[in-house]
């Protein structure tokens, strides 16, 4: 499954809401960039269990 974005001159790019749903991507929500030959992957991240920041989401 591919999807294309837009980048903007800010460095911004929209994830899709299909691509965010199937990540269970929440605004806030922070990603990680996995570099492969050939290119990168993203996916949640999930900080170390040992550290807590960004465990806890904030109040509504």
């Amino acid at each position: 499954m591919g999807f294309a974005a837009t980048f903007t001159t800010m460095g911004q790019v929209a994830i899709p809401a299909d691509v965010r749903l199937r990540l269970g991507l929440e605004p806030g929500d922070r990603i990680e960039f996995i570099g492969f030959e050939g290119g990168f992957a993203i996916k949640p991240a999930f900080g170390d269990v040992r550290s807590p920041t960004g465990v806890l989401r904030k109040p509504a």
